[in-house]
């Protein structure tokens, strides 16, 4: 089996360096070029179906990439990026000066520690690995999920196993592509960048 995770097309608040969560904003000129490269990839790479957060930013993604890949599209609320409660909308340097010690909290470890009224990445667990063991289950090859960067990463960790390393190292930019293949009791992670052919093991450089 082959599961392919890519993120939303660049947005506006992510050139402003905003907090989104389940907050939205538009895609940019670039992030709608990043979404029809991930259309001509799924597409070449023969994916059947598409599963994707229920949120704005992706929902104007699908639409580009159904340009270029026409399969059936399921989007899913639990696929959502993770709730960043009062901190969403608000530039990250904001967040730092105003929030100073859940900041540091959070950077530390996301894994327990929430933004004010917002999730954990332990909060968001469930509701991914219920989609994800769905998924799985059925008989499909080669599948997608079209999320967020928190919510690849969780997805990651969830058919990988992240080491604490690899965590660390581990990049997400908008027009990155981690695949990840089964066969048997082996397991191997590549990822494309810009619609570029596979490299092997993690995305860990933004450029």
């Amino acid at each position: 089996m082959r599961i392919y995770l890519a993120r939303h097309g660049e947005t506006q608040w992510n050139v402003e360096r905003r907090m989104q969560g389940w907050g939205d904003s538009a895609l940019t000129t670039l992030g709608e070029q990043q979404a029809r490269q991930h259309g001509q990839l799924l597409n070449r790479e023969n994916v059947s179906r598409i599963y994707a957060s229920d949120l704005g930013r992706v929902r104007q993604t699908l639409a580009l990439i159904r340009e270029q890949c026409d399969v059936d599209m399921r989007f899913d609320a639990d696929l959502r990026e993770c709730n960043m409660g009062q901190w969403e909308g608000q530039r990250v340097e904001d967040i730092q000066q105003e929030w100073q010690v859940e900041y540091r909290q959070w950077r530390q470890d996301n894994e327990r520690f929430s933004p004010p009224a917002g999730e954990s990445i332990s909060d968001m667990k469930p509701r991914i690995s219920k989609v994800l063991n769905a998924v799985t289950d059925n008989s499909d090859s080669r599948v997608a999920f079209v999320t967020h960067g928190i919510t690849t990463r969780v997805l990651l960790d969830l058919l990988i196993g992240l080491t604490d390393q690899q965590k660390l190292q581990l990049r997400i930019p908008n027009g990155v592509v981690h695949m990840v293949e089964s066969c048997g009791n082996a397991t191997h992670v590549y990822h494309f960048r810009d619609g570029s052919d596979s490299i092997e093991g993690i995305c860990t450089s933004r450029d």
